[in-house]
């Protein structure tokens, strides 16, 4: 599916929900972790649980910018492959060329519209199952969790479409 390898209306919006509340730099989620769109018009809770089936938590780590490249460097390894780990992502702008071998095909990384600083530490929000698997088995060590939220995604989704008034 395009879910998962292509950049989503949904995806954007979950993660800038995800941004926006936890009052993150960054916000990602693994395209694997979404489920079906939503269509225009008012969104039901059906159509919520159908966009998030799984009961995902949802933490602020404090993570290296140089530890966020070789993530996004992982994400993109199979492109243009459906693959689960590509990643639905608020706060970043990443250009990459699919041509290039996996390592070397990520052109830029843009942080809020500034370059990615590799030293700089960053607040990224994440779902409860990136941080399980230690950010797709890409972080050795253990991650920094600042924050954890008492919602889960799906409720944090809600909470946004509610206060953008998407629902009118």
């Amino acid at each position: 599916s395009d879910l998962n390898c292509l950049e989503t209306v949904l995806g954007d919006i979950v993660t800038d929900a995800m941004k926006e509340i936890t009052n993150s730099d960054i916000a990602l989620v693994n395209s694997g972790d979404l489920g079906t769109g939503i269509e225009s018009g008012n969104v039901t809770e059906e159509d919520v649980l159908n966009a998030l089936p799984f009961d995902l938590g949802v933490s602020v780590i404090d993570i290296k910018g140089s530890d966020i490249r070789n993530l996004l460097i992982n994400a993109l390894t199979y492109y243009p492959e459906a693959d689960g780990r590509f990643l639905q992502v608020s706060g970043l702008n990443i250009m990459f060329d699919p041509l290039k071998r996996p390592s070397q095909r990520i052109t830029s990384i843009l942080v809020n519209g500034e370059p990615i600083d590799d030293e700089k530490t960053y607040k990224v929000a994440i779902t409860s199952h990136l941080l399980s698997n230690k950010l797709n088995n890409t972080y050795s060590g253990e991650l920094m969790v600042v924050n954890d939220y008492y919602q889960n995604l799906a409720q944090m989704f809600v909470e946004f479409l509610n206060s953008h008034n998407y629902n009118d």
